[in-house]
């Protein structure tokens, strides 16, 4: 068994691809498991927002499929907040993953992702209880 790591993983903030303004447009929630994947979005006003759910993206099933999901979840969140071209770059993303808390799967998770302009990662467990009782103790069955 691997080491935990500790919790948050954050990516800072990334350089502007060529040709892209560094500007935030979406915010971006990913719920990850090992069988589906939701994904929220919304602007930085509440304006608009989607879901889209697709199937698993626990990290121990593969690197490859979970940003696969997720980016087909994102997709489909997108056009169901009528912004069917607003692309990774423009995302500050927070993702609640299965198998976050295994080093090298996160490690390669990081390594892997699409261009967010933001990303913070942590385990489906430690976003589970967070979201649920909104940052105070607490305790969830999943």
């Amino acid at each position: 068994m691997q080491p935990a790591t500790p919790h948050p993983v954050i990516l800072p903030f990334a350089a502007p691809q060529r040709g892209h303004a560094n500007a935030i447009r979406a915010l971006v929630g990913i719920d990850g498991g090992g069988t589906h994947t939701r994904v929220r979005v919304l602007d930085l006003h509440d304006r608009f927002h989607g879901e889209g759910d697709t199937g698993a993206s626990a990290l121990n099933q593969g690197v490859e499929q979970a940003w696969r999901n997720i980016d087909a979840a994102f997709q489909q969140a997108a056009r169901a907040a009528g912004q069917p071209a607003l692309q990774w770059h423009e995302c500050a993303v927070g993702a609640g993953l299965s198998g976050a808390n295994v080093g090298s799967y996160l490690q390669s998770f990081v390594a892997a992702h699409p261009g967010c302009a933001r990303l913070v990662v942590d385990s489906d467990a430690y976003t589970g209880v967070i979201g649920a009782h909104a940052g105070a103790p607490g305790a969830l069955l999943i």
